[in-house]
């Protein structure tokens, strides 16, 4: 008999409600029978599209400067955590991945202004700020020089 309602159970689902971990949702009973983890997916976008929703809505803020956060923001959020000392690599693969669209777009002295923020916050070295823009200055320059 304890068989017997073990095996029900069993094909009930489990007795306890359970949680997923990411979201703190309840798990339904049509999920508990898959095989995979819903909370590993990544499913980002709507959090990336709020932010550049709330960032658009800046009144008092260019263009030009709202796409390049959108750009800095969308590039961070790719990382799960970054810490601060590590900041400076962040902005040279940031350089690196996107200096095509920071030329496109001419967003180079918003490019300097967020390494400048960043070094008023404390978060990267003023020789940083130098190197970084060797850097992009030098992408750009080799970028050029190979299409001609």
């Amino acid at each position: 008999e304890a068989k017997l309602q073990y095996k029900l159970l069993e094909n009930q689902g489990p007795v306890r409600q359970y949680y997923h971990s990411r979201t703190n949702l309840p798990i339904s009973r049509s999920e508990w029978d898959k095989d995979e983890d819903s909370d590993n997916e990544e499913d980002d976008f709507w959090i990336r599209q709020l932010g550049e929703r709330l960032m658009n809505e800046l009144g008092d803020v260019s263009v030009q400067e709202k796409i390049f956060m959108n750009l800095w923001n969308k590039f961070m959020k790719s990382h799960t955590v970054v810490a601060d000392r590590s900041i400076s690599q962040k902005c040279r693969e940031f350089i690196v991945s996107h200096h095509n669209q920071i030329s496109d777009i001419n967003l180079r002295k918003h490019l300097l202004l967020h390494l400048i923020n960043l070094w008023d916050n404390g978060i990267l070295f003023s020789s940083s700020i130098l190197s970084l823009m060797k850097l992009y200055d030098e992408i750009i320059a080799t970028e050029s020089k190979n299409k001609k």
